[in-house]
């Protein structure tokens, strides 16, 4: 599968998401999707830990849970360094100039998001909407430079 389309499938909130996702609150009126559960992100899938154990995800802001993440161990880290070590493969026989245009169609599908991604961020790590919204400004300059 091709880098950008594992882009828009991780970003896109499909039918498969939305029945294992929650509303979370972000201001009145305005409500995010967020998945119950998250698992790894390994070989372009999502994969559950070799523990099979999940922790909290804590919105900083109200203290309550916002979901649960699989708690990786030293199998799922081998895991996704072998996987990571054969992408490699491919990627390093990928030009400089192919490089360079996937990375800025990434940039531009993150700024195509921009209003959701800095909201998620916001929500996950407590911090003002303001700040998230340079952080993704910040990597979609990168992106495109």
């Amino acid at each position: 599968m091709k880098l950008l389309e594992r882009l828009k499938i991780h970003v896109s909130h499909d039918d498969g998401h939305l029945q294992n996702a929650v509303h979370v609150f972000i201001q009145p009126g305005h409500f995010k999707v967020y998945p119950k559960k998250a698992l790894h992100w390994i070989e372009d899938k999502e994969v559950a830990s070799a523990s099979k154990v999940f922790f909290d995800k804590i919105n900083p802001v109200t203290g309550k849970r916002m979901a649960q993440v699989a708690r990786g161990n030293k199998n799922d880290v081998s895991h996704a360094v072998d996987a990571a070590e054969n992408a490699l493969k491919g990627w390093a026989h990928t030009s400089v100039v192919k490089r360079g245009e996937l990375l800025r169609e990434a940039a531009i599908l993150l700024k195509q998001r921009r209003q959701e991604i800095a909201e998620i961020v916001a929500l996950e790590s407590g911090k003002p909407l303001k700040v998230a919204f340079g952080e993704i400004d910040g990597a979609v300059e990168c992106g495109l430079f």
